[in-house]
């Protein structure tokens, strides 16, 4: 039997059978009315996709819910970025519902406007798309959040194309958001991204599948690869196969969670009278046996939730290490605002 995302994930929820391995086939689009409502239907799959609105722009999406969810149990959430024509968000859904069905996680593909005469788009225009983009994908997630039992820290996202542009900009620039970023065949300009060079995290894994012996493809996918290692991303690079492929994201999202835990460090103002003094708090995947903070000025912590005070304004470097009981000990840098306790991704060590 195959172990599926929401069994992988599993911590405190208790543990979920699975169903075996479904047998995989081509996935044809059929339109079915089902009481006056428009749905769509994945032969491989054993429930209809569903069409929300997510309130707070109007902005359609799809999901794919798996027969066996369960509310009880926290689900892994896959967010899908179409492509422009002929890709569709239906037909990125009706593609990946099998897979979710297989290995047990909800997938949504909201509408994505920044593939929408891409060809024909002029590079100031483009930024307005991807932040529009982003803006409806958040809204989505937090929708879908608000029915459903989603795990906080198994939430990814992945873009096809013309629609990796607005997964990379949204998964790059919500990094406390997203685990991890999978581009396929990605569509790519660096100045379409000149406002997410500072959110690039060297703890966010980021795979990149491209045709490298494509001449158009190929050169857009070696060129986003060389901006994301100038940034110090953490990237997986696979230059070979080319086309749309969720296997393979799949079993990077599933790599990612079984080998490198998610740690992700909080800052904020503390709650006392001096603007340069901040708590700090980190969210793991089991409690820490043991902390260790250090800051620039040479000052350390062994407690959970530390409260620091600054000595200016500015830029400071943060370490912390952690001890996870049979997940061994891991050490996160990070550089800080002060004092709006935004956190940087640091790169590099101190």
């Amino acid at each position: 039997m195959r172990e599926g995302f929401a069994r992988l994930g599993d911590r405190s929820q208790g543990s979920s059978k699975f169903l075996g391995r479904s047998i995989r086939v081509g996935v044809v689009a059929l339109l079915l009315l089902h009481a006056g409502c428009s749905q769509l239907i994945a032969p491989d799959a054993s429930r209809p996709i569903e069409k929300h609105v997510e309130p707070e722009s109007g902005r359609e999406y799809l999901l794919y819910r798996p027969s066996r969810y369960d509310r009880a149990n926290a689900w892994p959430l896959i967010v899908l970025c179409h492509s422009g024509f002929p890709d569709s968000a239906s037909k990125q859904v009706q593609e990946w519902a099998t897979l979710a069905e297989e290995y047990g996680f909800v997938v949504i593909a909201p509408k994505i406007e920044a593939t929408r005469g891409a060809l024909s788009r002029s590079g100031a225009q483009e930024p307005n798309a991807l932040k529009l983009d982003e803006a409806g994908i958040l809204s989505s997630v937090r929708h879908v959040r608000a029915g459903h039992n989603i795990s906080e820290d198994r939430m990814f996202i992945q873009g096809q194309a013309g629609g990796a542009g607005s997964a990379m900009f949204t998964g790059l620039r919500n990094r406390e958001m997203f685990r991890a970023i999978s581009l396929s065949q990605p569509r790519f300009d660096r100045g379409d991204m000149a406002d997410v060079t500072v959110y690039v995290d060297p703890y966010q894994p980021v795979f990149l599948n491209f045709r490298g012996s494509d001449v158009m493809t190929g050169k857009q996918g070696r060129e986003c690869a060389d901006w994301l290692r100038s940034y110090g991303a953490d990237l997986r690079s696979q230059p070979v196969g080319g086309g749309n492929h969720p296997q393979r994201a799949i079993e990077f999202f599933q790599d990612v969670i079984r080998k490198e835990p998610w740690i992700h460090v909080h800052a904020a103002p503390s709650e006392g009278a001096n603007p340069l003094s901040l708590r700090f708090k980190m969210s793991t995947p089991v409690p820490p046996s043991r902390f260790r903070w250090r800051f620039s000025d040479g000052d350390e912590s062994p407690v959970a939730e530390p409260v620091h005070v600054f000595s200016k304004a500015g830029k400071h470097r943060v370490v912390v290490t952690v001890d996870l009981p049979k997940l061994g000990e891991h050490t996160r840098y990070l550089d800080v605002d002060v004092p709006s306790g935004t956190v940087l991704p640091a790169h590099g060590s101190p």
